[in-house]
């Protein structure tokens, strides 16, 4: 089994998808973990950090802390693999079209991001903890 980390991002919550959103997940994938919250600027940029310095970073960041977001810790056989055709089809489905980068639903590329995505969510020193790695 292999976790994988998604977001549902503020215009999902804000546009009352959640529920619609975990049922898709849920029809793939085992949930293990769910929770809400209000991300801060510091984790918002510590969870794009690789675009840091893209056209796109600062829109990205003032979006992700401009509502709450819901997380979701979810494991399948080839998990992020599973996880990315996910989000590919939830984001054609219910993304916005005003810009690309400002869509429902944020998911881990690669096993490396999903680990380092859910150990600053639901590991031992976690957002529980507020202790972000610099």
């Amino acid at each position: 089994m292999e976790k994988t980390l998604f977001i549902i991002k503020p215009d999902g919550v804000k546009g009352e998808l959640i529920g619609q959103i975990i049922e898709r997940i849920q029809y793939e994938m085992h949930v293990t973990r769910l929770q809400m919250l209000h991300l801060t600027r510091h984790l918002a940029e510590a969870i794009y950090a690789e675009h840091q310095g893209k056209d796109f970073f600062e829109k990205q960041i003032a979006f992700m802390v401009s509502g709450p977001v819901v997380l979701i810790e979810a494991e399948y056989f080839d998990g992020v693999v599973v996880g990315r055709k996910l989000v590919d089809e939830i984001r054609k489905e219910f993304a916005s079209l005003a810009h690309k980068h400002l869509n429902v639903l944020h998911g881990s590329d690669s096993p490396e991001s999903a680990k380092r995505e859910l150990a600053l969510f639901f590991g031992e020193k976690g957002v529980c903890g507020c202790r972000i790695p610099q």
